[in-house]
């Protein structure tokens, strides 16, 4: 009886279904999970204006990275990228660090809803277990000048931030403020890097971070090495007693042009160790780990799935 039914309204729908139908409702709770190389879509279907519909739902994605705006000109434009009745679509072969505008609506026979939009960006590839990102507030660099970019690395237990410094730069004229959920440092007053933390770090009176003003050339990170969580990867090497200090450059590191050295040499940096603040046990899993360093807006994510 219920298959004969639902033949039955099948057959309805099929005679009818061009005048009872009605314009759709728009989607919502449009949610995007990026990874370096795909933006994973999902969104909620709005409840059917009629039983007699045939909706189906519409994808437009418009890049907005300066360089692929800049290379598309005027067909740098929303384009079609999906239509189908599913919730979910995955935009894929993308590369690292691109920046789009997607939008998603309900369309049928009679009509199309209004759009649900939203903005993501694709996952930077980690560099050992962290990444880099710009100076200054909103990543305008120090001054208004071309952005400067910062880089870090972490451990299953702590975190490490590089933030570039003027050679002349003193000890005195750094500061930096450190609370569970947020950091602050100030270079001669003026505040370079500062944000909300992804997650809690250990702050306390007794002292749970350390920095240091030191020659960037103290400290040279190994490119070659796959990025590991375990304890033979960068834990070994990563937190208070495993900061470089000046003089401590490495004499088996590979050598480069004398002027990249004599450069390097000049360059300062300010050098922060943070620990993670562990709740039951520390816990290796990449998906558990900080996927940027600053949770603010223009601040990349790296893919943790290319962790090991």
């Amino acid at each position: 009886m219920a298959g004969a039914t639902s033949t039955c309204f099948k057959f309805k729908k099929l005679l009818f279904g061009s005048l009872l139908s009605q314009p759709p409702n728009q989607p919502s709770h449009l949610t995007i999970s990026p990874t370096a190389h795909a933006l994973e879509l999902r969104w909620k279907p709005a409840p059917r204006t009629s039983s007699y519909n045939t909706d189906a739902y519409v994808v437009e994605v418009a890049p907005r990275s300066p360089q692929l705006v800049a290379a598309l000109g005027e067909f740098a434009r929303h384009v079609q990228v999906y239509s189908g009745a599913n919730a979910t679509f995955t935009l894929d072969k993308l590369q690292p660090e691109q920046a789009f505008a997607i939008r998603v609506r309900c369309v049928n026979s009679k009509g199309a809803s209004g759009w649900v939009e939203a903005e993501a960006s694709t996952c930077q590839m980690p560099t050992n277990c962290g990444g880099t990102g710009p100076l200054g507030i909103g990543g305008g660099g120090r001054g208004g000048g071309a952005a400067e970019v910062y880089s870090w690395d972490q451990t299953p237990t702590h975190v490490e931030i590089c933030i570039p410094a003027p050679r002349d730069c003193t000890a005195k004229q750094v500061a930096v403020r450190v609370k569970p959920r947020s950091i602050e440092v100030l270079v001669g007053g003026e505040a370079v890097f500062a944000g909300k933390l992804p997650k809690e770090v250990r702050c306390q009176e007794d002292g749970d971070f350390e920095w240091e003003l030191r020659d960037a050339a103290a400290a040279v990170l190994s490119t070659t090495a796959e990025p590991k969580l375990g304890p033979s990867g960068p834990e070994s090497g990563l937190g208070a007693g495993g900061a470089a200090r000046e003089g401590d450059a490495t004499t088996d590191r590979p050598s480069g042009g004398a002027e990249r050295k004599q450069e390097r040499a000049r360059a300062r940096e300010v050098f922060i160790t943070l620990e993670k603040r562990i709740v039951d046990c520390v816990c290796y899993d990449p998906q558990e780990q900080w996927d940027r360093v600053l949770d603010e807006d223009g601040h990349p994510r790296i893919d943790r799935a290319q962790l090991r």
